[in-house]
């Protein structure tokens, strides 16, 4: 990843990751943001992209569609599905009406076409947008995805654990899923809803999994009044520092 920062970083600029297999057109539009005071860093690929979405964790992506490795759409899916809090534009070669409802369904923001937008008016828009932008990324510790839905109200069921294992969020299909109120399950650590042969498992299994970007696989989980449910996860490490999310479904439920 090559990356072009600014010495000092006046207020009211932002980190942009801009996501361009095309590195001369990356160089002139971040040479333009980096001198109007704005941090940039770039990627080539769209799954480099998403990586760094979640290890820089920028104010706003710049995403080209057509990209090697993984295409724009599919980055702006897992964005959203791994509740990415910056804001996302895509930038593209054309107009394609079809492919803007869909980023748009998705929670881009912007749709720029790349023959219309000279660096110029990029930094316009940027720093009009900085400017308008109150950042408090420190303390910013909601969790919803680019629609702005809460983690409550996603529609499947998701658990959220920190670093020690305890749940801090769950969906409401979460909730309904294990039959427990919200305020029994948070606190909860991951090992406290599973069978007793699984907990040892379950402890050095989120050990080993903090180290690793996602994850899928099968395991039981005991549910509130004690059925053993076995679930197929999709897991994601690390989505927000120090947060780890876990996408739940129900393969197959037996009653103890």
């Amino acid at each position: 990843m090559n990356q072009l920062s600014s010495a000092s970083v006046p207020a009211g600029s932002v980190h942009v990751l801009y996501v361009e297999d095309d590195q001369s057109l990356a160089d002139m539009y971040s040479y333009v943001l980096n001198q109007a005071g704005h941090e940039v860093s770039w990627v080539g690929d769209g799954e480099s992209g998403l990586q760094a979405a979640f290890d820089l964790d920028p104010d706003l992506v710049l995403l080209d569609m057509r990209l090697p490795k993984m295409p724009g759409l599919s980055v702006l899916e897992q964005l959203r599905r791994r509740l990415y809090r910056g804001e996302v534009w895509i930038m593209s070669n054309y107009s394609e009406a079809a492919l803007e409802q869909q980023a748009d369904a998705d929670g881009a923001t912007r749709w720029l076409v790349k023959a219309e937008t000279t660096p110029g008016r990029l930094r316009n828009l940027v720093d009009e947008w900085a400017g308008s932008l109150r950042l408090n990324s420190a303390a910013d510790t909601r969790l919803t995805d680019l629609r702005g839905r809460a983690v409550e109200d996603l529609e499947e069921p998701i658990l959220i654990a920190d670093d020690d294992g305890a749940y801090v969020a769950a969906s409401d299909r979460a909730l309904d899923l294990l039959g427990y109120e919200r305020q029994e399950l948070l606190g909860k650590h991951i090992w406290d809803i599973a069978p007793d042969w699984e907990v040892p498992v379950a402890q050095q299994s989120f050990d080993s999994f903090k180290g690793h970007g996602a994850q899928t696989g099968d395991f039981v989980l005991r549910t509130k009044s004690g059925a053993l449910l076995t679930i197929r996860y999709e897991a994601y490490a690390a989505f927000r520092r120090g947060l780890h999310m876990s996408i739940l479904k129900p393969l197959t439920g037996l009653a103890v």
